[in-house]
């Protein structure tokens, strides 16, 4: 017997949810100017903001290959939202930079397991033959994020 998804639903909510984290990742950008000025730091401080979630989320895509060999796709999505959705409230708490630095790393950490987790939701919950159309759809959510992003430089 064949598994019924409601595949509808279950890409609307991985898009979202990386919705949400490409906005984590690009979104601190503009702030950078002022958190130097609030947490009295220099420019080269705030970059790690940038560099270590980047540096985590680089660390992480390849290792949640073995993490879907270990743990459910379901167990591996809730964790990575959780820790997006903590580490996002932990940064609107920072009272210092070292607490923004853990919630930013704690962010990568959810992002550098949804970004794998999204294509290979996709090839496991659509048919052959709809698979391309899915996929199409995820790569032009983050293409859409990705011209943002260029935009900006």
């Amino acid at each position: 017997m064949k598994n019924q998804y409601n595949t509808r639903a279950i890409l609307t909510a991985l898009l979202i949810c990386g919705a949400v984290g490409m906005f984590n990742e690009t979104s601190l950008n503009i702030a950078l100017t002022n958190l130097i000025e609030v947490f009295q730091i220099s420019p080269a401080t705030a970059q790690w903001l940038t560099t270590g979630f980047m540096l985590t989320l680089g660390v992480l895509m390849p290792v949640s290959g073995l993490l879907l060999q270990t743990f459910s796709t379901r167990k591996l999505f809730i964790g990575s939202v959780m820790s997006l959705i903590v580490g996002t409230w932990i940064a609107a708490l920072a009272f210092n930079f070292e607490m923004l630095m853990f919630a930013r790393v704690l962010q990568a950490v959810g992002m550098g397991l949804l970004l794998p987790l999204i294509f290979n939701t996709v090839l496991v919950i659509y048919p052959l033959e709809k698979r391309g159309a899915a996929m199409g759809l995820v790569s032009l959510v983050w293409l859409s994020w990705s011209h943002q992003r260029l935009d900006r430089l």
